[in-house]
């Protein structure tokens, strides 16, 4: 996925979860858009990098968007990605390539099934259907591992019992954690974030839901989905 020209900052702060303050390198003071409107947690370390995307929308509040945040890990610096709307164009590229599986005849976008609404809909040349539920991973805790939710989200709880629906009903079904940061080698549930998530992965995967993770390479010009990572349950 090729990012259009961003100019790159500092942050200055987040706020009232949409909003972020941003010292772009020209001097100019702007406030950009932060589609993540979750903890964030490690990704606000004020005085960091930061890279930005323009849009010249007059229908948009704000033409600023964040995209980007470089941060310091015990490894060295990472880039992360914050822009929560890019994931699943990310995942969506990764499926049309044949990264994650390889035999692909259709793929349907938000298609809703029981009471959610989940990612993508895939059938393959046979017919079969593959269900698959998307989440971005950005929290990075100790040893390169990165954990998901950053707060109890019964949302995702939700999506995690209408996977193991689908595959009880016949179908085959994913659950893929992408990780948009680029200091994350490997992907747990966060048990002690969301214990009855974690639980609820451990128990799908048991009754045939996949569980995957995939790992980024990142840079000011692209993301690209690339490498799979171990998921610690």
């Amino acid at each position: 996925m090729n990012y259009p020209l961003l100019s790159s900052g500092t942050l200055l702060r987040r706020y009232k979860r949409f909003l972020a303050d941003i010292l772009l390198d020209d001097g100019r003071e702007v406030t950009a858009h932060c589609a993540n409107t979750g903890a964030m947690t490690g990704l606000l370390q004020e005085g960091a990098r930061v890279w930005l995307s323009f849009h010249d929308d007059p229908r948009r509040k704000l033409a600023w968007s964040w995209e980007l945040i470089e941060v310091e890990t015990t490894t060295g610096p990472a880039l992360a990605s914050v822009n929560t709307a890019r994931t699943n164009g990310l995942v969506r590229e990764a499926l049309d390539n044949g990264v994650i599986l390889d035999d692909i005849a259709s793929c349907r976008s938000e298609v809703k099934v029981d009471d959610a609404r989940l990612d993508f809909k895939l059938l393959d040349h046979l017919g079969h259907t593959t269900w698959v539920e998307v989440k971005q991973v950005t929290l990075l805790e100790g040893d390169g591992v990165g954990a998901f939710p950053d707060a109890v989200s019964t949302r995702a709880l939700r999506h995690v019992q209408t996977l193991e629906a689908r595959v009880a009903e016949g179908d085959r079904a994913m659950l893929l954690f992408c990780a948009t940061h680029t200091g994350i080698a490997a992907v747990r549930p966060a048990a002690d974030i969301h214990p009855a998530y974690a639980e609820a992965v451990k128990a799908a995967a048991e009754r045939g839901v996949q569980i995957r993770a995939y790992g980024c390479h990142i840079d000011p010009h692209a993301m690209t989905l690339t490498h799979a990572l171990p998921v610690l349950l």
